[in-house]
């Protein structure tokens, strides 16, 4: 694998990581989040950024209660998630 190619791993997989912390969390902040995967706030910001892009239903909020989390309108969690991954 190149360099190129491992930069697109890494990064795919810090993406869905950040889902899956998501559905189980709820709510995590950018700072905790890059410190988990050694990159920097911004980083974690531009990957919120592109899973929102696709539609995935997660936002960051500023403030003392803010972070980013999972929004679906009256949900926590997708439907059927408890069910298949709780």
């Amino acid at each position: 694998m190149d360099k190129d190619q491992d930069i697109e791993v890494k990064m795919l997989n810090r993406l869905l990581s950040i889902i899956y912390i998501l559905l189980n969390k709820g709510t995590i902040t950018a700072a905790e989040l890059a410190q988990r995967f050694e990159v920097s706030v911004r980083t974690i910001y531009r990957d919120v950024e592109t899973l929102s892009m696709a539609g995935i239903p997660i936002y960051a909020k500023k403030g003392k209660n803010g972070g980013i989390f999972w929004h679906i309108a009256g949900q926590d969690r997708p439907c059927g998630y408890s069910r298949y991954f709780a």
